[in-house]
C-alpha cells in the first residue's frame, strides 16, 4: 500500500554516491572556494569561525581537529557495524542534494567508504548515539566523524569539513528509519493475530464479540495512517539538504546562509501517533491473550497470568513520557527551539520492545509458532534482523 514511499526512500538513500551529487558537490564548492578565497566575504558559520555561541571568532582549517575532540562527549555505547553504515548512507543522501559546501575529495572519501565494507569494518561504533535534544544532533554527528577517522575514511583538511559532515538531522533520521522499520513490521504480525482471534472466537455472551475482538478495521486504519506519517517524513528528509550553514544560490552567486534544516517536527510527531499506536495495537493484544485463555478448564492448569503480564506491559507503554516543551536555552540562547526526533525515536524504541514482547505471549498463548514478518524498510536498510535487533536494544538502552 506504501510501496510508492518506501521505493522512493531507498531510491534516496542510493543516490548519495550518484554522478549527479557528485557534480552537484564539485560545482558547489568551486563557487564556495572563489567565497572564501575573497577578502570580502563576511564571515562563513563553521568554514571560518568557531562554532555554537563562539561563531564571533575566527578559525582556520587547523582548528577543526580540536573542535572535533571538543564535541566527543558521552555517554558512550557501541553500535553494530550496521548503525554506521546506514549513518553514512543517510549523511550521502541528505549531502547529494547539495548546499552543504562539503568539499568533493571529502564527499569522494565517504561515497568510497560507503561502497567498500572493508575500509568500514565490521566492528561495533562507539559513540554518544543517544543522547541528544535534536536541535543539529552535532554531538552524535562527532562521533560518526571520529569513526570515519579511525578507519582512515576522512581527514579534517579542508575549510568547513567538520561543520558539513556533523551538521544535520542525519543521526535522528536514521534512528526513525529503523524504528519505522521495526513498526510496520509488528503492525503486521499484531493485526494477523487480531484477525485470526475473531476468526476462532467463542466468547460472545450475547450477540456481540468484544469490541476488540468483532471488528479489526479501527486497528487497521490506525496503524495505516501511521505508517503512512512515518514514510512520509522519512521521505521528506531523505529529500532535501540538511546542513548549517547552507550555501544558497542567489542572482550575484552562491551565500552562506544560517538556516535550521538541521530542525524537523514532522518526524518527531509521527514519532509520536507511533508511540500512541503502540499502545493502542497493545490493547488488543491484551484482548487476543484474553481471548486465547478465557475457555481454560476451572482447574489448576487455567492460565490466569498471560493477561497480567501483557496488561503489565501495556502500561510500560503508556508511562511513556512525549516531549512537549520544545524550547531550550543553549549556547548563550542561539540555540532556542529543537525537535527531539531522536529523544522520540528512543522512545518509540522501547515501546516496540514492549509490543514485541505482547506478541510473544499472544503467540504463546495460541500455541502456534511466532513467524516474524519483514518491516517496510528492511530492504531500504540493508541490514540483517539480528543486527538491526541489536541496535534499537541499543537505542533503547
Amino acid at each position: 500500500m506504501h510501496s510508492g514511499l518506501t521505493d522512493g526512500i531507498r531510491a534516496l538513500l542510493d543516490a548519495g554516491a550518484s554522478d549527479d551529487a557528485r557534480a552537484r558537490i564539485v560545482g558547489e564548492r568551486d563557487i564556495v572556494d572563489e567565497l572564501l578565497a575573497d577578502p570580502a566575504t563576511p564571515p562563513i558559520y563553521g568554514f571560518t569561525t568557531l562554532l555554537g555561541h563562539l561563531d564571533d571568532a575566527a578559525a582556520d582549517v587547523d582548528d577543526q581537529s580540536a573542535l572535533l575532540r571538543a564535541h566527543l562527549v558521552g555517554p558512550l555505547a557501541a553500535l553494530p557495524a550496521g548503525w554506521g553504515r546506514l549513518l553514512l548512507r543517510v549523511k550521502l543522501a541528505q549531502l547529494a542534494h547539495g548546499g552543504s559546501g562539503i568539499h568533493p575529495e571529502t564527499h569522494a572519501r565517504l561515497v568510497a567508504a560507503s561502497a567498500g565494507e572493508r575500509m568500514l569494518g565490521v566492528e561495533p561504533w562507539q559513540g554518544n548515539w543517544t543522547t541528544s535534544y535534536s536541535s543539529g544532533d552535532v554531538v552524535p554527528g562527532a562521533w560518526f566523524v571520529e569513526a570515519l577517522r579511525a578507519r582512515g575514511a576522512v581527514a579534517l583538511t579542508h575549510p568547513g569539513d567538520l561543520i558539513s559532515l556533523i551538521n544535520g538531522h542525519f543521526v535522528s533520521t536514521t534512528a526513525g528509519l529503523l524504528v519505522a522499520d521495526r513498526f510496520t513490521a509488528l503492525c503486521a504480525e499484531a493485526l494477523s493475530a487480531v484477525r485470526a482471534a475473531r476468526d476462532e472466537s467463542a466468547t460472545a455472551v450475547g450477540v456481540q464479540l468484544p469490541v476488540t475482538i468483532r471488528d479489526a478495521r479501527p486497528l487497521e486504519a490506525a496503524a495505516d495512517a501511521t505508517t503512512a506519517a512515518l514514510l512520509t517524513a522519512l521521505h521528506s528528509r531523505l529529500a532535501a539538504p540538511s546542513a548549517n550553514p547552507r550555501f544558497e544560490g542567489t542572482g550575484t552567486g552562491l551565500h552562506a546562509v544560517s538556516g535550521s534544516g538541521f530542525l524537523d517536527f514532522r518526524l518527531t510527531g509521527a514519532l509520536t501517533q507511533a508511540v500512541q499506536a503502540c499502545g493502542q495495537i497493545g490493547a488488543y493484544l491484551k484482548a487476543v491473550v484474553r481471548e486465547r485463555t478465557i475457555t481454560d478448564a476451572h482447574d489448576s492448569t487455567a492460565r490466569v497470568q498471560p493477561t497480567k503480564i501483557a496488561e503489565a506491559l501495556l502500561r510500560e507503554i503508556s508511562a511513556s513520557a512525549l516531549p512537549t516543551d520544545f524550547a531550550i536555552a543553549e549556547s548563550l540562547g542561539v540555540e532556542d527551539v529543537a525537535d527531539f526526533s531522536l529523544a522520540t525515536a528512543r522512545i518509540l524504541a522501547r515501546a516496540l520492545q514492549r509490543l514485541d514482547a505482547l506478541l510473544d505471549i499472544a503467540t504463546s498463548v495460541s500455541g502456534a509458532e511466532r513467524v516474524r514478518v519483514p518491516g517496510a524498510l528492511s530492504d531500504a536498510t540493508g541490514l540483517d534482523a539480528h543486527e538491526h535487533a541489536e541496535i534499537l536494544a541499543g537505542l533503547a538502552a
